[in-house]
C-alpha cells in the first residue's frame, strides 16, 4: 500500500480526504496531513484517527510518505517543498487551486 501525504485540508484538501474511500481507500493509505497550526482541530475531524495532524513539516516527513500531495498552494510549495525534497519524500505531486495550472 502507498503512502501519502497531504499539505493542506481546506476546500480542496477536504474534497480529497472526502473522496478518499470512494477512490483511493483500498489502495492508499493518508499518513499524515500538513496544515498551519490554527487548522489542526478542524482538520483532524476531517481525517482518519489514525492520520497524523500536524503543523510540523519534520514530523510531517518523518511518516515517510511514498508520495505528497500539495492542495494548500503556491505558498506552501514555497515554504514546504525544499524541506520535504531534502528529506528525500522525492515524488511531490502539486494540485493548485486550478488543478494544475
Amino acid at each position: 500500500m502507498r503512502r501519502i501525504g497531504l499539505i493542506g485540508c481546506g476546500a480542496i484538501g477536504a474534497a480529497i480526504v472526502e473522496m478518499w474511500p470512494q477512490h483511493l481507500g483500498s489502495r492508499e493509505s493518508l499518513v499524515a496531513v500538513l496544515v498551519r497550526p490554527g487548522q489542526i482541530p478542524v482538520a483532524s475531524t476531517r481525517v482518519d484517527r489514525r492520520t497524523l495532524v500536524t503543523a510540523d513539516v519534520a514530523a510531517f516527513a518523518n511518516c515517510t510518505p511514498d508520495v505528497v500531495i500539495e492542495a494548500a498552494g503556491h505558498a506552501a510549495v514555497a515554504e514546504y517543498g525544499a524541506t520535504l525534497l531534502e528529506k528525500r519524500l522525492s515524488r511531490t505531486h502539486a494540485f493548485n487551486r486550478r488543478f494544475g495550472g
